[in-house]
């Protein structure tokens, strides 16, 4: 979740609408999307709108997390209503991909996919910084006497020590 957070941090100039933006979208689909997304698969009638609703927010890792700390919960649930009939059959493994484990995976793809662009991001973000601070130093003009000999100074001492080589 933490290179999701500095992902949506790049949309923003002000970091408190930023920290703002985060805290909604982690709010509205960690907490309330699980938790609705788990009543609409429970609920007989919502069942395919609750999978699809929970396949698409995926994408969202505190919905990840939320849904399937859920799932985990209320496993033996889910599968009585996923398998009515075999629900006596019910295998052990609670990582079970239509479960808890898709939920475990995307995390581990969105937290390599997001900080790769993360990095990417940054990279970008990094040079133009660079060529903005490089084109801010030579557009410097300096008509302080003062300055102006100590940097002749400087120049001198770099020339003289390169010729000393």
């Amino acid at each position: 979740m933490i290179s999701f957070t500095y992902l949506l941090s790049f949309l923003f100039k002000s970091e408190s609408t930023a920290q703002n933006f985060v805290i909604l979208i982690n709010f509205l689909f960690g907490a309330l999307g699980g938790t609705i997304v788990m009543v609409l698969r429970i609920l007989e009638d919502t069942i395919s709108i609750g999978k699809a609703l929970a396949f698409i927010f995926r994408l969202i890792p505190s919905f990840c997390f939320s849904y399937g700390f859920n799932q985990l919960l209320t496993i033996k649930l889910l599968y009585s209503i996923d398998f009515p009939s075999t629900f006596q059959n019910m295998p052990s493994d609670s990582l079970n991909l239509n479960y808890v484990g898709l939920d475990i995976l995307f995390l581990g793809i969105e937290f390599i996919i997001y900080t790769l662009l993360l990095i990417f991001c940054e990279s970008i973000n990094n040079k133009a910084f660079c060529i903005e601070k490089k084109i801010i130093t030579e557009k410097v003009d300096v008509n302080d006497s003062v300055v102006l000999k100590e940097i002749e100074k400087v120049n001198s001492d770099i020339e003289n020590s390169k010729l000393k080589k």
